[in-house]
């Protein structure tokens, strides 16, 4: 016959958290036993054989039986070390904001805050195997130098001397400009005025013509001071 204790109708939820502790821990049927049991986590004799002992260890150690206004306790078992087991040397009775902190996936202050080996910014890390570096940029040029033999797609516009992703298009041969609009200005003949050098497609976004307006006027034999200097023309009124 087995020992009774007397003490489980008479100490609120600890009876029960000693019981859910053991079930996760050796029922492998548990949903939860691939992350405890499944894991090599155990509950020491002490408290795996006597209930008692683990009551004593509890109450000695600030368990209480308080809650929040919406029925949640406000304090829960917590092992220091994720990957340790359940004993007294490793368990404490702590706040669920302070337990959230304490998870295999939870990052240290000390880790979270790092500087990105590319561009030296500092930036946060928001995973424990997250991101090495500040943007997907850098990401990139570290795995670069990280993987020698890889292809670098990354290439130089001609026109706004940025980088960009040649493979982006799916032609990396033919990718020489970072978008439509670089590659516009990389066929525009050069015009200079008042000591301004430009292209076409520039001019037309400073005097506010159509770039193809003005390349007609230079068609037309007119100077590039008339092209740039000359307004449009208001649209006719229809007569009703």
């Amino acid at each position: 016959m087995g020992y009774k204790h007397g003490l489980s109708n008479k100490c609120g939820r600890l009876y029960p958290l000693w019981k859910s502790i053991k079930y996760r821990c050796y029922c492998k049927t548990s949903r939860d036993y691939k992350n405890y049991g499944g894991r090599g986590i155990v509950m020491c004799d002490e408290w795996k054989n006597d209930f008692l002992s683990f009551h004593d260890w509890a109450i000695a150690n600030g368990y209480k039986e308080e809650k929040t206004d919406k029925g949640l306790n406000i304090l829960t078992i917590d092992r220091i070390d994720v990957n340790g087991n359940y004993e007294p040397s490793n368990c404490r009775f702590v706040t669920n904001a302070e337990q959230a902190k304490n998870k295999r996936n939870s990052i240290p202050i000390e880790e979270k805050f790092l500087k990105c080996p590319v561009c030296g910014k500092q930036f946060v890390k928001k995973k424990r195997n997250g991101q090495k570096t500040c943007s997907n940029r850098c990401g990139r040029i570290l795995y670069c130098r990280e993987h020698p033999n890889t292809k670098d797609y990354m290439k130089i516009c001609p026109i706004c001397n940025k980088s960009f992703n040649a493979k982006r298009g799916g032609h990396y041969n033919d990718a020489v400009y970072c978008s439509k609009k670089c590659k516009d200005l990389s066929g525009s003949p050069v015009w200079e005025h008042n000591g301004q050098t430009h292209r076409v497609v520039e001019w037309a976004e400073i005097v506010g013509i159509n770039a193809h307006c003005l390349l007609h006027r230079k068609d037309m034999g007119w100077t590039i001071e008339e092209i740039l200097t000359t307004p449009l023309r208001g649209r006719r009124k229809c007569r009703m």
